[in-house]
């Protein structure tokens, strides 16, 4: 696109390398980079989140949010408990995987906030698991998880779960520009 000059518009790719690929090229969503630490901030300095779990996907979503956010939070004086990868299409080898993790976690130091970089199937895995395996921690996920789908999915299981969404405040809406100011 770049090379031709035709201007490319990204609506969903948070890789940061997305930022500088060229001049025809424009993000609508925030990158990990910007993510990853305004969630952390969010959890450990707005939420008073202190002992976290991290579940994310292997791939460069799931691995640049959780280096992004484990970082930050680490850097405000969170303890990161566990951190979790797997596949994108969980099989049962990472199953067992973060079945093992939430069962070490409840034994020694239960996390008061699990963090989660995945895609939707894997999230509702997951939070089930998780609820299953007796931790009662707080579930914040990535924006990847802010689709309909998953509360479908989740039913009873998605009460107290936060995800990530982008917002922009339109000038022109006074409503947006009310929500903007009161959320800062």
């Amino acid at each position: 696109y770049n090379a031709h000059h035709l201007p490319q518009i990204v609506t969903i790719a948070t890789n940061p390398a997305i930022t500088g690929i060229g001049q025809w090229t424009y993000r609508l969503c925030l990158s990990d980079a910007e993510q990853g630490p305004a969630l952390a901030d969010y959890a450990v300095s707005a939420w008073k989140k202190r002992r976290i779990a991290v579940f994310f996907v292997n791939d460069a979503y799931g691995n640049g949010l959780a280096e992004q956010f484990e970082k930050r939070a680490m850097g405000l004086g969170a303890e990161l408990v566990g951190s979790v990868m797997h596949r994108n299409v969980l099989q049962p080898d990472d199953h067992e995987t973060i079945r093992l993790a939430i069962a070490r976690m409840k034994a020694t130091v239960q996390p008061d906030l699990n963090v989660l970089f995945q895609r939707v199937e894997a999230a509702v895995w997951t939070i089930r698991a998780i609820r299953e395996g007796g931790l009662t921690a707080a579930v914040l996920g990535g924006d990847n998880l802010a689709q309909y789908s998953l509360v479908q999915n989740l039913q009873e299981l998605a009460d107290g779960v936060r995800v990530s969404l982008f917002f922009y405040a339109d000038p022109a809406d006074a409503r947006g520009q009310e929500f903007r100011a009161a959320y800062r």
